[in-house]
Formats: structure tokens, C-alpha cells, sequence
């Protein structure tokens, strides 16, 4: 079963990102199509992290969420990629 992830599931994400801190929520998609969460903290390097996932077993960065933007506009977006 395929777990793409939607607008609810993301906000969920963010939300936890939230807590923890993070600085960006990235969304990388397997290969079997499922799709998770990654979260970038502060001092980490958002490209230096997404690079650890990109193309790494057949596996896709989809999105990058900033959580210094609003995010509401970012989900809003067809596919939010905010590096900084």
C-alpha cells in the first residue's frame, strides 16, 4: 500500500517539526512510493541533509518546507521547495 502523503499528513509532519525545533521539514519518497518526514535542525545544512536522501536507493526529495515561512502558503503550493 502506497503512503503518499497529503495536506493533513503533512501538516501533521510540520506540526512535530514544530516541537522539535527543526528549521525545515523535507518529504522524501521511497521507492516503494511511500513518502516521510525528515526534519533538518538548527546548525544542519538543509541541502547537506537532503543529499543524504536524494537518489539514495531510488529515494526523492518532494518537498521543502521552511518553518520561518508561513505555512499555510507553503502547503497552499504545488510543491514547496524552501531551502533557506
Amino acid at each position: 500500500m502506497f503512503r503518499i502523503a497529503d495536506k493533513y499528513q503533512i501538516r501533521l509532519w510540520l506540526d512535530e517539526a514544530l516541537k522539535l525545533g527543526a528549521t525545515h521539514l523535507i518529504v522524501v519518497v521511497n521507492k516503494y512510493w511511500d513518502d516521510f518526514p525528515v526534519y533538518v535542525m538548527p546548525g544542519e545544512d538543509t541541502r547537506e541533509v537532503a543529499a543524504r536522501y536524494d537518489g539514495i536507493d531510488r529515494q526523492r526529495i518532494m518537498e521543502v518546507y521552511s518553518l520561518a515561512m508561513d505555512l499555510e502558503a507553503q502547503l497552499d503550493e504545488f510543491r514547496a521547495f524552501h531551502w533557506d
